[in-house]
């Protein structure tokens, strides 16, 4: 469905019609409520829906290696990335928008990928990067395999449903319920002749099972008590390793006999057979000394032949790979926090590592020119992003363990971080180190330059704010700002004031000259996390710990509205360079745009997975990008999302609606600016259900003082289309 129609009048409502196919069906289901608004609620949401630019990796859940070494696949939060395994260049990316990708593997010749989200199997092209299958299973797949000839993929759902199903076809050959409850985990043989599951076994046990896939029966079982248990078969099958904890065990996969043990200092969280069956790789997670540890095992003597450890920056969730290359030449490992890294597998140093944030992205800035985007991450890293191509063009190691803001000057010259009580800046060109100090005594929180990027500004957990010169690196003023801790600072456009918000539930308006208070308001009776001033100085944004983001008069302290949507809680908001729109990101991973005449909704945008942290505009305000904890960054063009024409048109807003949601009457709102053109913009108007059907027609409108008025309290609670010229607008009747 092309939802760009969704802003033309009646060719949305054409193609609504053509695309809801049992309308009479959902007619009477509107007779339900309870049904109706949750059917209305999927509508709005798949309405909103909008493509984005969309850089960064996200968390790594899976790498693998091409059937012929060359590729390495990845695949997360962030999709799927293809990369070339010698120069560690990006092939091809893969968005998913139907979630998080789990797992993934290359078909035999290498020229096409699988991969699961939810309970959809998919199939794309190495080549062009297109979807070319989409097979639907019953419940959420844990795990998909092919077979040796390519012709087949197995998968195994949740619901303990394993089945089969032919890639040339997209039709199903076969599936058996395993009859033991829900799965934990699933692990295919090479050729799909075996699975071996984990499932919840009575009082509290986890139950190993090992199937034969062409009859469907069990082989054997094996109990643990209480915990997880990893498995993989070797490449020609003849053995099965598992693991309970520290203890990794090989057995016969027919019958289950013991082979041999392997003893680990830490609890396993993945294994690999190398192809020859000679070794296996394992990694861990060593929680006292924070390493990401990946160990190679002879399987004869059970030995240690090398161990490899990097510094891990992540721990929740934590999800680590490993597999050996078709060669046994190379492994390829990830950790939740670390890049994808290519180890020697003879000697075990690093080869190579695939760079991109694996984690969450903390600050991003537009480039003064908006060419570029920094990002800095929880990994300590800060990625260039270009984008016209979409991809890294270098990499800043701040030698750092969390990045908690990033920076650009004013000039585009400069980068400046925040890391625990650290700042730093660098060059943007080379990357050169231009400064280093500890600015505060705990840990930094947010980082701003001034307009004029001659001095910037920091706060922290300390309850300070300090202004620094930008070349010199000196303290020019030190200010006791929020009791306890101030977490949000922001420049006013004009240089001379500083607003900060913070534990002590005010927000407070800073004179630089005198370095004194202005003015001071609760803000809220809650925790303040982030503060911003508009562009012109009349508004103040407040995000708090009680869900609310909050607008105030900046002259009169006063509020002028509380925003909040449905539970979830917002990220770091942001005005629009023109004052126009505010966005924000919140912790379900919508972004949310907001018209600043009388701040309702504009466009709800499904964003990052995980929650959308910030939400940034280009100093152009063309572009605004969001950021999240799955290590992602979406960019949209604002022109497309919002509809707003170019300024040479006669007419440069959309219709804004108010109240929104609204129970009795809605007004239709136009600027002052086109009041010339308002009887000729609005011949034409009505308000459609989203079915498609005139609800209230032209002659039903009224008009005061350049508004429409329309009385809609014999309206049915749901989602509604207003249509005035060839402008269109949305809102949410209770």
């Amino acid at each position: 469905m092309e939802l760009k129609a969704f802003f033309f009048g009646k060719d949305f409502v054409i193609l609504l019609k053509k695309k809801l196919k049992y309308v009479k069906i959902m007619k009477f289901i509107k007779k339900i409520p309870v049904l109706f608004i949750l059917i209305i609620t999927f509508l709005y949401n798949c309405i909103e829906s909008q493509s984005a630019q969309i850089l960064g990796f996200g968390t790594v859940k899976n790498a693998i290696y091409s059937p012929d070494g060359t590729k390495i696949a990845s695949c997360g939060d962030g999709g799927i990335f293809i990369w070339n395994t010698f120069s560690g260049d990006t092939v091809l990316s893969i968005r998913n928008n139907a979630g998080s990708v789990t797992s993934i593997d290359f078909n035999p010749d290498g020229s096409s990928i699988a991969s699961c989200s939810g309970a959809t199997i998919k199939i794309w092209d190495l080549v062009s990067g297109a979807n070319t299958v989409t097979f639907q299973a019953e419940r959420r797949i844990l795990n998909i395999k092919y077979s040796e000839d390519g012709n087949r993929l197995a998968y195994g759902c949740n619901n303990g449903t394993i089945g089969v199903f032919d890639v040339n076809e997209n039709k199903l050959i076969t599936s058996f319920s395993c009859s033991i409850g829900s799965l934990y985990s699933i692990c295919f043989s090479p050729n799909i002749n075996k699975a071996v599951t984990t499932s919840e076994g009575s009082k509290f046990q986890t139950v190993l099972t090992v199937w034969d896939l062409n009859t469907g029966k069990s082989l054997y079982q094996k109990i643990r008590f209480n915990g997880e248990i990893l498995m993989d078969f070797s490449y020609d099958e003849s053995m099965l390793a598992y693991v309970f904890g520290k203890t990794i065990f090989v057995c016969n996969p027919s019958n289950g006999d013991l082979i041999t043990t392997i003893n680990s200092p830490r609890d396993v969280h993945n294994i690999d057979f190398s192809r020859n069956g000679k070794y296996l790789v394992s990694s861990y997670h060593d929680v006292i000394n924070i390493k990401d540890e990946i160990t190679k095992w002879n399987l004869e003597t059970g030995d240690t032949v090398w161990n490899y450890s990097i510094n891990s920056y992540y721990s929740s969730n934590y999800k680590s790979t490993v597999q050996f290359s078709p060669d046994d030449n190379t492994i390829v490992s990830s950790f939740s926090g670390n890049p994808v890294t290519i180890l020697d597998a003879a000697k075990g140093y690093m080869v190579n590592t695939l760079l991109g944030h694996t984690c969450g992205i903390q600050g991003i800035s537009f480039s003064p020119d908006g060419n570029y985007i920094i990002s800095g991450g929880e990994d300590g890293s800060i990625r260039v992003w270009d984008l016209n191509s979409e991809k890294i063009v270098s990499t800043i190691d701040s030698n750092t363990t969390w990045i908690t803001d990033v920076e650009f000057s004013k000039d585009g010259n400069t980068v400046l971080l925040s890391s625990g009580v650290m700042i730093k800046a660098y060059d943007f060109k080379t990357g050169t180190k231009l400064m280093e100090k500890q600015a505060h005594n705990d840990v930094i929180w947010d980082i701003e330059y001034s307009p004029d990027s001659k001095n910037f500004a920091t706060c922290s957990n300390d309850g300070l704010i300090r202004i620094w010169n930008s070349v010199s690196g000196d303290l020019n003023q030190t200010i006791n700002g929020n009791n306890g801790v101030t977490h949000s600072i922001n420049y006013f456009w004009d240089e001379n004031k500083l607003l900060s918000g913070g534990w002590g539930r005010l927000i407070k308006i800073w004179d630089l000259s005198t370095y004194q208070e202005l003015n001071s308001f609760v803000g809220s009776d809650q925790w303040i996390d982030f503060v911003k001033i508009s562009p012109d100085g009349k508004h103040i944004a407040s995000v708090a710990r009680d869900n609310t983001l909050k607008i105030w008069d900046t002259n009169t302290s006063k509020l002028i509205k509380s925003l909040k949507f449905e539970d979830q809680s917002f990220g770091c908001p942001n005005f629009s360079p023109s004052s126009e729109f505010l966005a924000c990101g919140t912790s379900g991973g919508k972004v949310i745009i907001w018209n600043k005449i009388n701040f309702s909704i504009n466009k709800v945008l499904a964003a990052n997975n995980l929650g959308a942290s910030r939400v940034i505009f280009s100093n152009d305000g063309k572009r605004f990008a969001s950021s999240g904890k799955e290590g992602t960054i979406f960019i949209w063009d604002i022109e497309e999302i919002l509809n707003v024409q170019a300024e040479t048109s006669s007419f440069i807003s959309s219709i804004s609606i108010s109240p929104n949601p609204a129970t009795e009457f809605i007004e239709v709102f136009v600027p002052d600016e086109l009041n010339q053109g308002f009887n000729s913009l609005f011949q034409d108007k009505g308000i459609y259900d989203v079915f498609g059907e005139l609800i209230l027609s032209n002659s039903q409108f009224s008009i005061q003082n350049s508004r429409l008025i329309a009385d809609i309290s014999s309206f049915p609670p749901g989602v509604y289309l207003v249509r005035a010229g060839g402008k269109a607008g949305k809102f949410v009747k209770y």
